[in-house]
C-alpha cells in the first residue's frame, strides 16, 4: 500500500467521524490519525514505506490534524452550525457516533477493529436520526461536506507534509 492511497483512505473516513467545535475536533484529529497510523502500517508492511517513517507516524499525536480539521470545519460550517455539532458529538449518543467512527477507521484499512463497533439503541437512533435531519447533521451526515474535493486537499496536503517530515 502506498503513501498515496493512505491519503485516500483518510480522506474517504470524513464521514464516519465529520465533527466539529473543540471536543469535536480534536475527535477527528484523532480519527484522521489513526487512519494516517494504519494505513502507513500497512504500507510498511508491504514495503511502501520506510520502517523509519512508520515509526516517525506511530510517534505523532493528534494534535498534528486539529489545524486541518478546523480550516475544513470553519469552510463548511457556520458557527452556529459548528456550536450545534459540538453540542450534539458531546452528547452520550454524539461520543458513541465518534467512537463507531473511529473503530470503522480499522475496517477502511482492511484491519480488525480492537473491539465490536457499538449497536444504537432505539432511542440513541432516533437521537441520531433527529440530528441528522438538522442543516448541521445534514452538512456533515447525509451530503457529507466532509469529503468534499477541497476537504480532501486539505487532509492530503497535511498527510504529505506529516509523511514528508518523517521521511527527513
Amino acid at each position: 500500500m502506498s503513501i498515496r492511497i493512505a491519503i485516500l483512505t483518510v480522506s474517504s473516513l470524513i464521514c464516519s467521524a465529520a465533527v466539529a467545535g473543540p471536543v469535536a475536533n480534536e475527535a477527528f484529529a484523532q480519527a484522521a490519525l489513526l487512519g494516517m497510523q494504519l494505513s502507513v502500517k500497512k504500507a510498511a508492511q508491504e514495503g511502501g514505506a520506510s520502517h523509519e517513517t512508520y515509526a516517525c507516524v506511530q510517534r505523532l499525536t493528534p494534535e498534528v490534524f486539529v489545524a486541518a480539521v478546523d480550516a475544513v470545519m470553519s469552510a463548511a460550517l457556520t458557527q452556529q452550525q459548528r456550536d450545534d455539532a459540538d453540542r450534539f458529538f458531546s452528547s452520550d449518543v454524539g461520543r458513541k457516533y465518534l467512537k463507531h467512527g473511529l473503530l470503522q477507521t480499522y475496517n477502511a484499512v482492511g484491519q480488525k477493529p480492537p473491539e465490536a463497533l457499538p449497536s444504537f439503541s432505539d432511542v440513541e437512533y432516533s437521537a441520531l436520526s433527529s440530528f441528522a435531519s438538522t442543516s448541521t447533521g445534514q452538512l456533515l451526515i447525509t451530503r457529507q461536506v466532509m469529503q468534499s474535493p477541497a476537504a480532501r486537499q486539505v487532509y492530503g496536503r497535511r498527510i504529505s507534509e506529516l509523511v514528508a517530515e518523517c521521511k527527513q
